[in-house]
């Protein structure tokens, strides 16, 4: 089974489909902020320029319709495979439940790098409403997961999981993204630059970097670590006096 949906053939070619694409490519890649309408639809080749206004009213509803383009290639495989997890007759593994997370987006990268790309950029550039966004469309989901890695760690307290899935979540999209960086940073390693900027060597490298912190139980009182840091590091415009 593949862990992405494939593109609905009966839409391609239309006007509201070449301006989704257009507008996920070039988010994708300069970021939500550095794109405007007009660039979008002049690179989706779309005479009409009130198209974007007829067809999403505004940036917002462009980016929500964005949204749920990729969402619909990620969607049925995360849901399809946490199915499989929730219904197997032993208890799901913290390593299986990752893969099975972060395949979908693996795949989905390999294909349309820009689409995961997009991902991204709602997180960091849209402030609180491209996060309520991708809330609303991958929330439930997420839960399925998170839910499975409380099965897989009952020692572990369900706060814990929440925070520590969240930022394996964040790695995982921003791993991707950010990957092209590895062709041009220096390394021990004599493997050629062009090994390390395939996503299943990502993975591998997120599932065994992640499964550490998701593992681990830390059982410190809530915010104990940042207090014992903030005391050991000088703070801006702390003298000490």
């Amino acid at each position: 089974m593949s862990e992405i949906a494939p593109e609905t053939p009966e839409s391609s070619g239309s006007t509201e489909q070449s301006l989704l694409e257009a507008a996920i490519e070039l988010y994708g890649r300069f970021g939500t902020q550095a794109v405007s309408l007009n660039q979008i639809r002049k690179h989706a080749e779309v005479a009409n320029e009130a198209a974007i206004r007829y067809y999403f009213r505004n940036k917002q509803g462009l980016l929500s319709r964005s949204l749920d383009h990729v969402a619909a290639r990620l969607l049925p495989g995360l849901n399809a495979l946490a199915e499989r997890l929730e219904s197997a007759e032993s208890e799901p593994q913290v390593r299986s439940i990752l893969m099975h997370f972060g395949m979908p987006f693996a795949s989905l990268y390999e294909v349309d790098k820009n689409s995961v790309s997009f991902l991204g950029a709602l997180i960091h550039e849209e402030g609180e409403e491209g996060q309520r966004l991708l809330a609303e469309v991958f929330g439930p989901t997420i839960l399925r997961y998170e839910k499975l890695l409380a099965r897989a760690l009952p020692d572990k307290a369900p706060e814990q999981i929440h925070v520590h899935f969240f930022l394996a979540i964040n790695l995982l999209i921003h791993g991707l993204s950010d990957i092209g960086i590895l062709r041009f940073m220096p390394s021990v390693s004599q493997q050629p630059k062009e090994h390390f900027v395939r996503a299943e060597i990502l993975v591998s490298a997120f599932l065994s970097f992640v499964q550490a912190g998701v593992c681990v139980n830390d059982s410190s009182a809530p915010g104990q670590p940042a207090r014992l840091l903030a005391q050991r590091l000088p703070l801006r415009g702390n003298t000490g006096r």
